[in-house]
């Protein structure tokens, strides 16, 4: 019985007028559930289809998957790739599932359901997105996404389209989000009234501290069916390869059963680990009386890719456009070719020691930034990266 009002719940059959389709209410990637869900405001990456679509304009190019293992018997999982185009654009696609089991088939005559046998009950959803980069420090997203959903013998369709826009603050590491997810319709109901989706807007704010070690994140939103909501996270990297996470979700407050569980509720925790062109997420969500999920994310990135006319773009505003991305093993590669030719300029190595740094190749980094202090002895910047390398205080 706790399966089927999952399901019920989930699905839109909580009462008239309602919101349904359970796909459109999951969060695709563990690194943002164990922060909370608070990614409006600074998450990129092939989950940001489904999340802020102005997120794919700073991606890089990169395929992720996620296995959720969800509250009782529920399993669910997605699929996201992102290919950027030119400095200024890219594409997204996303596919996700969710997938609830087998349900012991009752009746009101027969509420256990001895002799019935068992039911079905599945959604799947398919994304495409674009986003643009209008000017400098403006990117804009959009994503259609349809999605089919099936309990027993009944089945619907809908369509829904997300918006998305993102600022770079006028503070270093500063950026804010805002988004509108599920702005669509259903084809036909199940049975007699139409449920609405969940359209809900959120407006997010992330900042990058020390030296982009240390992740803060916030997102206010309003939902059809929840009201006014809030999500917080926070991220800090132990070493260049290994982070910590956890975040908080007002909408927990919702599972409190007056247990001493309570006190977990709406928290969320993970870690992360980046190795060279892979990196491995996980995020532990408790839901109170009704279990534990788990998620576990894989990303590739794919590496450089090709921009058309390359050969009309300079050398360092390529450079940039793949570290703004986050792509730095394709930035590490440009700035090397940028420092031929600026063997003089400071500011060169310091953003290749950068990239080094997060690509995981310490001994690399430290040799840059020291070559970077010696043309600029007095920038303390330089100084306090180079003794965070050497794990001095």
């Amino acid at each position: 019985m706790w399966l089927l009002g999952v399901v019920l719940f989930l699905t839109g059959y909580s009462g008239p007028g309602s919101c349904g389709f359970a796909s459109l209410k999951i969060r695709a990637d563990a690194r943002m559930a164990a922060m909370g869900c608070a990614g409006t405001g600074g998450f990129t990456g092939g989950a940001s289809i489904l999340e802020n679509p102005a997120g794919i304009v700073r991606s890089p190019h990169q395929l992720t998957s996620t296995y959720l293992n969800y509250i009782v018997g529920i399993h669910a999982g997605f699929l996201g790739y992102v290919y950027p185009i030119g400095a200024a654009q890219g594409l997204g696609l996303g596919v996700s599932y969710l997938n609830y089991g087998n349900i012991p088939e009752t009746t009101p005559d027969n509420p256990t359901g001895a002799g019935y046998g068992t039911y079905s009950a599945a959604d799947l959803l398919v994304a495409l997105g674009y986003g643009l980069r209008v000017i400098e420090d403006l990117d804009l997203g959009a994503a259609l996404k349809t999605i089919y959903e099936k309990i027993h013998d009944y089945r619907r369709m809908g369509l829904a389209v997300d918006f998305g826009m993102r600022y770079l603050g006028p503070i270093s590491g500063l950026s804010m989000g805002l988004a509108m997810r599920n702005l669509g319709f259903q084809n036909k109901p199940f049975i007699e009234e139409r449920a609405r989706l969940p359209l809900l807007w959120e407006f997010g704010v992330n900042q990058q501290l020390l030296n982009h070690t240390l992740s803060i994140s916030g997102d206010l939103g309003y939902a059809l069916d929840t009201k006014f909501y809030y999500e917080l996270g926070v991220e800090y990297f132990l070493t260049e390869i290994f982070s910590i996470r956890m975040g908080y979700r007002s909408q927990g407050r919702d599972l409190r059963t007056g247990s001493g569980m309570d006190i977990l509720a709406g928290i969320s925790a993970g870690i992360g680990v980046v190795w060279k062109r892979l990196s491995i997420d996980y995020a532990f969500v408790p839901y109170n009386q009704l279990g534990n999920t788990d998620r576990i994310s894989l990303t590739i990135s794919l590496g450089r890719e090709t921009f058309p006319s390359q050969g009309s773009i300079e050398p360092l505003k390529e450079a940039e456009a793949y570290r703004k991305r986050g792509d730095w093993a394709s930035a590490a590669v440009a700035y090397e070719k940028v420092i031929s030719s600026r063997k003089g300029d400071a500011r060169i190595y310091q953003w290749l020691g950068y990239c080094y740094y997060k690509l995981g190749r310490r001994e690399d980094a430290i040799m840059v930034y020291k070559r970077a202090l010696e043309l600029d002895p007095d920038n303390e910047r330089i100084k306090k990266s180079l003794r965070l390398l050497k794990g001095e205080q």
